[in-house]
């Protein structure tokens, strides 16, 4: 904004409101900066600007167009030997967020699978559409489409079992990406069993007259930025009570009940004696972006150092009145007592403000605890080879399983089951993480089924919500969320992230699905009833012959 308007960054104040949804269509000013150049030309008197629906779906970031090209030399054991993989990606008329999403789907692109030889290369073209940008993903539910699509037809050729052949080819701990990263924190085989298994039977897929049914497997992994700096604090009032200083923008993720947790278990304190404000830039540290699944692993680390520091100083103080030394302290509740005496304690609210020691002088005051993280070895890709030892701090992993029933004669897809198993690293808090999961199938099902903008000569056709269908309550079948926990060693408590991953395998989970009914593949989505019904035609014509 202060670039933009030309004004000093200190003389631009931004304070954030709850948000609600945003996936990634937040992620860029869009109209913000135009109602602050109008404030400016009106004597800075508030301006609003608000977009019709129709301005919504054209003027604003749109998930981008892709054609996604994977060929895979396979051993007759089932070994993956080699991939090559070719990413076009649609920008739009203009290039935005799209460049990131381009390279960093191209970092993820070869899947989850060791592979020995692998090359991809993804490209970004201007085309006379609408703005491509960020989506819940950053490009790895469009490569996961491929990439998953591709192993079950490996699969059927091979005459594997697909579940076999994911964990065959599967990665592990110690396993190295295409970039050169050693993996640490892999629950992917876990995910896969446990997705699996959530099915059942096959005695279970018996199909009605005139419907056919299937099953189907998809992984993802999916990596987080490794070089943004996060900074929290944490005041501890003259009370006992703390307030949260951070700039995590709630989105509607849980974010702050996560932080506070952290905080809280590092304090020794009850989370309800926490607050925390919204994000003020005028007040609050430096946070970089609330996206990339980030927020947990992050600003969680920053949070639990600035609780550490805050803790510090109340136990310097604290050891004066017990005649003990701090390293022997501990917290609870709200109360500092040496280790094993819990009998003699004295409150936070006791040293908050400091004390009085033997000599007369103050020890402690105002407590104001700092944190700050960044991974420190991160490293960029080299532009030549592609490679980098750390261009992740962590990586993500997934599986989700699907049972679909397909009508034969109007080409309908219903989903009968969604099993999703996720490897979180560790659930600080398994009601938001089971909640993150969930809400993503319901957008994972939209997008494999109903959701498709139509253009001509790059005008929008169905500008609305009559004629560009979302799924609604009716479309959710049961809903399995599964936390596999594979802790890293650098997250709070071993926490990762959730946020993104859930909705990356979905649509690749039922078109195999879908695969597995028809006996024929669908390679472009939605898989909305014409193309269902145009695969089963293509289907009975080759049979004909």
């Amino acid at each position: 904004m202060a670039k933009g308007l030309k004004l000093l960054q200190s003389d631009v104040r931004i304070v954030c409101s709850y948000v609600g949804g945003a996936f990634g269509g937040k992620i860029s000013g869009i109209i913000e900066i135009l109602a602050g150049a109008l404030s400016l030309r009106c004597n800075h008197r508030p301006v609003r600007l608000e977009m019709s629906r129709e301005e919504e779906f054209t003027c604003t970031f749109v998930r981008q167009p892709a054609r996604i090209t994977y060929k895979t030399g396979v051993g007759s054991n089932g070994d993956f030997l080699a991939r090559e993989v070719r990413l076009l990606w649609e920008a739009g008329a203009y290039g935005d967020y799209e460049v990131l999403i381009s390279r960093n789907a191209g970092y993820s692109a070869s899947g989850p699978c060791r592979i020995p030889n692998v090359r991809i290369d993804s490209y970004c073209v201007y085309t006379n559409k609408p703005v491509a940008g960020a989506y819940r993903g950053f490009g790895v539910p469009e490569t996961c489409f491929g990439y998953e699509g591709q192993l079950d037809r490996i699969a059927r050729e091979l005459g594997m079992d697909p579940v076999e052949l994911r964990m065959r080819n599967g990665v592990e701990t110690g396993d190295l990406t295409p970039t050169g990263q050693t993996l640490v924190s892999v629950g992917l085989k876990e995910c896969i069993r446990r997705a699996a298994d959530e099915l059942g039977g096959s005695d279970e897929t018996a199909a009605r007259a005139g419907k056919r049914r299937g099953r189907g497997l998809a992984c993802m992994s999916k990596f987080t930025v490794t070089g943004a700096h996060v900074q929290s604090a944490i005041k501890i009032n003259e009370d006992g009570s703390a307030v949260l200083l951070s700039s995590a923008v709630e989105h509607g993720q849980g974010a702050h009940t996560i932080l506070r947790q952290i905080a809280a278990e590092v304090l020794g304190l009850e989370p309800r004696r926490i607050s925390m404000g919204q994000p003020d830039t005028a007040m609050t540290p430096y946070g970089w972006e609330t996206s990339a699944s980030k927020t947990t692993f992050f600003d969680g680390n920053a949070v639990r150092l600035a609780a550490g520091d805050a803790k510090e100083q109340l136990f310097r103080a604290a050891a004066v009145l017990l005649e003990a030394a701090p390293e022997d302290l501990e917290a609870l509740d709200g109360r500092i007592h040496p280790r094993g005496a819990p009998e003699c304690s004295v409150s936070f609210a006791d040293v908050a403000m400091g004390v009085y020691g033997p000599d007369g002088r103050v020890v402690g005051g105002p407590v104001l605890g700092r944190g700050h993280y960044t991974p420190v070895d991160g490293t960029l890709l080299d532009p030549e080879t592609g490679q980098g030892d750390k261009p992740a701090v962590f990586w993500m992993f997934a599986a989700q399983a699907a049972e679909v029933e397909v009508d034969e004669e109007t080409g309908e897809v219903r989903i009968l089951k969604l099993s999703a198993a996720h490897d979180v690293g560790r659930a600080i808090n398994p009601n938001g993480c089971t909640g993150q999961i969930e809400g993503a199938l319901g957008q994972g099902i939209g997008t494999a089924l109903f959701e498709e903008m139509s253009l001509e000569d790059g005008r929008v056709l169905n500008p609305n919500l009559i004629d560009y269908k979302i799924p609604c309550t009716l479309d959710l079948p049961p809903l399995v969320p599964i936390l596999v926990e594979e802790a890293h060693p650098e997250g709070p408590y071993g926490a990762k992230g959730v946020g993104e991953p859930g909705l990356a395998p979905t649509a690749a989970a039922i078109a195999n699905a879908v695969y597995d009914a028809l006996g024929v593949q669908i390679k472009t989505i939605p898989l909305t009833p014409e193309r269902v019904l145009g695969a089963l035609k293509g289907e009975a014509d080759r049979a004909s012959h």
